[in-house]
């Protein structure tokens, strides 16, 4: 997705720095979203949100030329 946006717009310079944590946060605003929105919560999930958490948390541990690298950018 993101190549094909470059394809039109080149990201500045701080676009790219912003988005490995803009990548981290949004994922957790998804997934948020899809939770409290269209899933029928229960005892058993109450702790679920912790397993997006820790993906936020690996994502931003990922070394930033790393990310870059990843995503072709």
């Amino acid at each position: 997705m993101l190549t094909g946006y470059q394809k039109h717009i080149t990201l500045a310079n701080s676009e790219v720095k912003a988005l490995q944590a803009f990548t981290a946060y949004g994922a957790t605003a998804f997934w948020r979203h899809q939770n409290f929105n269209y899933v029928n919560v229960d005892e058993k999930m109450k702790d679920h949100y912790q397993a997006m958490q820790n993906i936020a948390i690996d994502v931003l541990k990922i070394p930033s030329d790393e990310f870059k690298k990843e995503l072709a950018i």
